[in-house]
């Protein structure tokens, strides 16, 4: 067809009636976990002669119409999309917006020698690793195949799914990377096929993760694509310059010894690790991971309690009436509730918030979140069940991690990555540290505390009955049921809070004395 085609850098949704020459580099079926043999869309990536690449998505009701009129590898013009938002945590491309076909939608095969074949985007591996972080985008990257593990079988709710590890280096250094499912007999093939000592290898389209405090990349079912020793202008530059920088890849492949070897409960919190208090953790400039002893005062209720979890545990969204994982970039079907819980902890006066997740709060509470739900069932969705008010008076040993993307996502809290409840383990932590056991500490969280009249609830078990806690800056309730501070400003949205409460006579702004009985929150 004659006439001018779009550039795919200049695609917005000020228009649906884009007309691009592109060539498809990559094209696969998003499955359900639970049937994966049924797709419910393909996707693909697109890429045009100036180098520009989108992701576009066929979804079910037009998959008949278009499954078969489209080919990886193949060059099309194609016309008229619904122009949307690119979302999710793992994208295939870097552009703004994601095309989607509609019924409108016209596709001709065409051709052109101009447009690139792969759409390779490679980066290094120090690239990958020196942010630390995981990534929003796929990414590609070329390097020697150095080391590879054995094939392991991972049981996961009661699924099987093989892995194989291994370890790719390039110019700037090494990363270990992950594959599951079919990938594995790729990798397996390709080893078995008489290639050299150590093959070339080129990942696309893979995700970047962390895992116990390194970056590690995954692929991601269906999406990623592996090459080996292909015969491309960037394979053939990286083995050109192997020599340059000193690498032999003639020499033998190494055995990789997937995971780390497993730590001693005792050795994780009193070895590892530097102590801090709740007040050195705030204030330090440090990054990394601190053991803190403290205990839990409240439960904090101004967010969900609970969230719903994908197979591999991040937490999924409603996608057009269905729940989609953005780390596994597909819908899913089945979904299980974890725990996710904010808790204010403190040490005699210094105070701070914690998140703690679905394993330690599990484990502290003798209960899975599935099971309380299931015997809370007629409590409202915004409510906080009564079995968290046991967490209370608890001091634990918490193993917290600080970095300044936690301050970010955490909204200014910290999250925990283990909590130790061994008694043993305490009273040795406290001997190390010469800590003698508060009998008073301070709440002072960055939001008021709205102080309900009467007691309702006694939340608190008989092992710390005789620890009382301080409240900063108290707000109290009046009797119109509206809120007020000691200076007189109304305080709106109260949201519950399970926390330590008796009032004592004191002047105004003076500190009170608040004992097991409930408490709100607003936060300002």
């Amino acid at each position: 067809m004659a006439g001018s085609f779009d550039m795919i850098r200049e695609v917005s949704p000020v228009k649906d009636c884009w007309r691009l020459r592109v060539r498809v580099i990559r094209l696969w079926e998003m499955c359900s976990i639970l049937d994966p043999l049924k797709p419910f869309a393909i996707d693909m990536v697109l890429i045009d002669v100036g180098g520009g690449k989108i992701q576009a998505t066929i979804r079910k009701p037009m998959m008949k119409k278009f499954k078969n009129a489209i080919v990886e590898g193949e060059v099309y013009t194609m016309m008229n999309f619904a122009v949307i938002r690119s979302a999710g945590n793992y994208r295939a491309a870097k552009h703004e917006y994601k095309l989607l076909f509609s019924g409108k939608t016209r596709v001709f095969p065409t051709q052109s020698e101009l447009i690139p074949m792969n759409g390779l985007s490679l980066m290094t591996t120090d690239d990958v690793t020196k942010t630390n972080e995981e990534s929003n985008y796929l990414i590609d990257l070329v390097g020697l195949l150095t080391a590879v593990s054995v094939e392991k079988e991972l049981v996961t709710e009661g699924r099987k799914t093989r892995m194989i590890q291994m370890e790719l280096t390039d110019y700037k250094g090494k990363i270990h990377c992950t594959v599951f499912g079919n990938y594995v007999d790729t990798i397996k093939d390709l080893l078995t096929n008489g290639v050299s000592p150590m093959p070339i290898l080129v990942v696309q389209f893979f995700k970047v993760r962390l895992y116990k405090g390194s970056v590690v990349i995954q692929n991601v079912n269906n999406a990623s694509r592996i090459l080996c020793n292909e015969d491309i202008p960037e394979v053939n530059d990286f083995r050109n310059g192997l020599a340059v920088n000193g690498i032999d890849p003639n020499v033998a492949m190494g055995e990789l010894v997937i995971g780390n070897p497993v730590v001693p409960l005792a050795d994780d919190f009193l070895k590892l690790y530097p102590r801090k208090t709740p007040e050195q953790l705030q204030m330090t400039e440090e990054e990394g991971t601190f053991i803190v002893l403290a205990t839990i005062i409240a439960v904090l209720t101004e967010e969900q309690w609970r969230y719903g979890a994908c197979k591999c545990h991040k937490a999924v969204t409603l996608d057009g009436g269905l729940y989609y994982c953005s780390n596994c970039c597909t819908h899913v079907c089945e979904v299980t509730p974890r725990f996710k819980l904010k808790v204010g902890v403190g040490h005699w006066d210094e105070s701070v918030v914690f998140v703690l997740f679905d394993s330690d709060v599990a484990h502290l509470l003798g209960k899975s979140c599935k099971e309380i739900m299931a015997e809370t069932k007629d409590l409202k969705s915004v409510e906080h069940p009564p079995d968290l008010k046991r967490l209370i008076g608890r001091a634990l040993l918490f193993k917290v991690e600080k970095g300044a993307e936690y301050a970010f996502s955490y909204d200014d809290s910290f999250k925990v990555k283990k909590v130790c409840d061994d008694p043993d383990i305490i009273s040795k932590f406290k001997d190390r540290w010469g800590i003698v056991t508060p009998k008073k500490l301070k709440f002072d969280p960055p939001f008021p505390i709205l102080v309900e009249g009467e007691a309702v609830h006694d939340l608190c078990d008989s092992s710390s009955d005789d620890l009382d806690v301080l409240v900063a800056n108290p707000v109290f309730l009046v009797s119109n049921g509206e809120a007020s501070s000691s200076s007189g400003s109304q305080i709106q949205k109260a949201s519950p809070i399970f926390a330590h409460h008796e009032e004592e006579d004191a002047g105004p702004g003076a500190m009170k004395k608040m004992k097991l009985n409930s408490v709100k929150i607003e936060k300002e």
